[in-house]
């Protein structure tokens, strides 16, 4: 009888050891099923669809062997809590459930998902390491951080108030952390927006557009046609101001714009109908509609590719300019924004 109850526990223990073992396995099965996942897209032509090519389980925050894990903030806790787990193409926003609000998120090679902090300030790099050729569709970007960033994900849902202020305030104090340092006497004249202007033989400028209100003339309004653009130097010297005589290159369709400043005695005439010209950074292009480079200037004027020409660029060097090496410069920064990057350069000092 001791022999039969020792074999019957046996049996029982068997079983319970089974059981266990069955549960276990299932419990990892489900694990893996709902492990959240990072994809590598690639472009079907024929399909016109995104489509996985290679995907990467994305590790927990505090994994002992994540290299960020002491980076992270409360904005990355919120996307790495919220990312859906049955993606299937994560350019389609169309779809009712991301009709809530979604956030895309990218993850490194070893499955861990990069700071937000960190992705802001590698997305502000490859903005001012963009080139013509870049704009034109005719060269790529290398996309690198301290790895190779080749995943992403999505997180769905309604973001809280707080933590989407967060993002806004991490991306301003990236993004103005190398503009130009925005001088009191600017700061606190009457102006609609400002452009800064990097000249190496003369120092940095500052153009200002005045409306509504002249500078000579506080009270006096001015049509919003007539509108005055000014150039300083950094201490509020005046430089130029154009009067109503000088040529003005409306056919850029920039009307009285800051290259006025610099543009007056320039010529130019395109034909808007199969060309297109734009400004990218310091540099006006003119392009085919196909978005062939035809002709390229510098911001005052000077010719740097002619595709008819001999003894300027090549076609391969003017591609390879960098529109936005320096931060801030040449691109029109408007009133409300002003406020806000001279907070934050005070902030630092």
């Amino acid at each position: 009888m001791k022999h039969l109850n020792k074999f019957l526990a046996t049996i029982v223990i068997s079983l319970l050891i089974l059981f266990a073992s069955s549960a276990t396995k299932a419990e990892a099965q489900m694990d893996i099923q709902n492990e959240p996942k990072a994809h590598s897209w690639t472009y079907d032509q024929d399909a016109k669809v995104f489509k996985i090519t290679k995907s990467v389980p994305i590790h927990p925050l505090d994994d002992t062997h994540n290299p960020y894990q002491y980076r992270y903030s409360t904005v990355d806790e919120w996307l790495y809590k919220n990312i859906d787990l049955e993606i299937s193409d994560i350019f389609d926003s169309g779809k009712p459930k991301y009709q809530n609000g979604f956030h895309i998120m990218y993850v490194d090679e070893n499955g861990y998902l990069i700071p937000f902090r960190d992705e802001t300030k590698w997305k502000m790099g490859l903005l001012r390491q963009r080139t013509i050729g870049n704009l034109l569709g005719t060269t790529t970007i290398d996309l690198f951080l301290d790895t190779e960033i080749t995943y992403s994900a999505v997180s769905i849902g309604l973001m809280p108030e707080k933590l989407l202020d967060d993002m806004e305030d991490v991306s301003n104090e990236i993004k103005y952390a190398n503009y130009p340092t925005i001088p009191d006497w600017a700061r606190e004249r009457i102006f609609e927006s400002v452009v800064f202007i990097s000249n190496e033989d003369t120092g940095n400028q500052i153009a200002i557009q005045y409306t509504n209100q002249l500078v000579d003339s506080p009270s006096k309004p001015i049509d919003r046609l007539n509108e005055v653009w000014r150039l300083y130097d950094m201490e509020g010297n005046l430089i130029d101001s154009p009067n109503q005589n000088k040529e003005k290159i409306d056919w850029a369709g920039t009307g009285f714009g800051w290259d006025i400043l610099f543009w007056e005695h320039h010529t130019i005439t395109h034909d808007p109908e199969n060309t297109n010209c734009r400004w990218s950074g310091r540099y006006l292009q003119e392009t085919s509609s196909s978005s062939k480079l035809l002709r390229l200037y510098d911001y005052d004027g000077t010719k740097l590719y002619d595709h008819t020409e001999d003894g300027l660029l090549s076609l391969e060097e003017a591609l390879n300019l960098k529109t936005r090496e320096n931060a801030g410069y040449f691109i029109e920064i408007h009133r409300h924004r002003i406020q806000k990057i001279y907070e934050l350069q005070q902030k630092e000092k």
